[in-house]
């Protein structure tokens, strides 16, 4: 057996296509790939010495029979390859030395086209029946829910990978800080007055709670079990504390952020203190990528039954390909390597899970060097 990685299902593999060589009786069993126009050889079972060409190697996809297979333009069956007319007179059918066919289209879980599921022998096989292609068709359905499953693990091992390297990373800005400041006290060493040192080691642990937040917020979204506490909230003043709340901490100069706020409360059944968490992730984020002399827009208005608050900063700014993804857990895009700025990724997964968790809508238009604009619309009363 050629054993090319298909994950931790291989076993699986395996056993279907030994299953579909026995049951059809040919030579040869192979899973492959479409990928960049070429067909990739990925696992098979048989002996490959007996064909022309080596199964190593890429093929053009207009080349194969597969390709034809899938489109239509062969039949899953083919007992005798030489004498049918459609794939017969193919420069592939004399290269390979192929003279039975059976195939079927692997496809993923979401329907998207993987590759096939093929048996070949060199020699013609009239018994080749429907019965036959029924079976490769099932084993290739096998195929495709055991690939799907192991691209799955891979994704989920690799996001966890990710997330630990990005927790110990950024956990560890914060901490050492923490750690310079307490042991300049421990050690009488007098680089900050006392409040100066309290003001930096109290901003170092709101930066972790609000890391911590953002972690168990999206875990708990993702895995259903985020609970809303809503409550009469006026989010006039909760807007403004939020903004209060994040400029103290980034040590924004008061004049940073431009308020637009209704003259009077503006009214919300909402779980306030989550709400706060999204304002808060929001302004924090446009005050990292815009610059210091910048001002950042904070808008909050009623649109019927619905909040609307609008945070707008005149930063690097995303393309719209990019904007798509910001709300991806983890995502870092090009404007955070681009100027080194530190950070999980969650900031604004937060805010799309605590928009979601009150049925609202986190929405961003960006350009690149033009900055950004996100807007969160949220139900002022809970959907009945």
């Amino acid at each position: 057996m050629h054993d090319v990685d298909l994950g931790t299902g291989a076993d699986v593999v395996e056993r279907a296509l030994r299953l579909a060589r026995e049951f059809c009786g040919l030579e040869l069993a192979y899973v492959s790939e479409f990928q960049d126009g070429s067909q990739w050889i990925r696992r098979y079972v048989g002996d490959a010495s007996r064909f022309k060409v080596s199964l190593d190697e890429p093929i053009p996809l207009e080349a194969t029979y597969c390709m034809r297979m899938v489109d239509g333009r062969v039949p899953r069956v083919v007992p005798d390859v030489v004498a049918d007319d459609r794939i017969g007179p193919l420069p592939i059918t004399r290269a390979s030395g192929t003279g039975a066919y059976v195939g079927a289209p692997i496809r993923l879980p979401d329907g998207e086209l993987y590759g096939t599921l093929c048996c070949i022998d060199p020699s013609a096989r009239p018994e080749l029946s429907e019965r036959h292609r029924d079976l490769v068709q099932l084993l290739a359905g096998v195929i495709g829910e055991q690939i799907g499953r192991s691209e799955r693990d891979r994704t989920v091992e690799r996001a966890q990978n990710e997330f630990l390297a990005a927790v110990s990373h950024d956990l560890r800005t914060p901490l050492r800080a923490i750690g310079f400041v307490a042991e300049d006290l421990a050690d009488g060493v007098a680089r900050r007055t006392p409040e100066e040192a309290g003001r930096v080691i109290a901003g170092e642990v709101r930066t972790l709670a609000s890391m911590v937040d953002d972690v168990l917020l999206v875990s708990r979204q993702r895995s259903g079990s985020a609970v809303l506490r809503r409550a009469d909230v006026d989010l006039t003043e909760l807007a403004r504390d939020a903004v209060r709340s994040s400029t103290l901490a980034a040590g924004a100069a008061d004049d940073r952020v431009r308020l637009d706020l209704p003259d009077g409360p503006l009214h919300a059944e909402i779980d306030g203190p989550r709400v706060a968490q999204a304002v808060r992730n929001l302004l924090d984020n446009a005050l990292k990528f815009s610059p210091r002399d910048s001002t950042v827009l904070v808008r909050l208005r009623r649109d019927d039954t619905t909040a609307v608050l609008d945070v707008e900063d005149r930063g690097v700014g995303v393309s719209p390909e990019e904007a798509d993804r910001l709300v991806e857990r983890f995502y870092r895009g090009a404007g955070a390597r681009q100027l080194g700025v530190d950070g999980l990724g969650l900031g604004l997964a937060t805010v799309q899970a605590i928009a979601e968790a009150h049925e609202g809508v986190l929405s961003v238009s960006s350009e690149p060097g033009e900055g950004a604009a996100f807007r969160l619309r949220l139900p002022l009363a809970p959907p009945s």
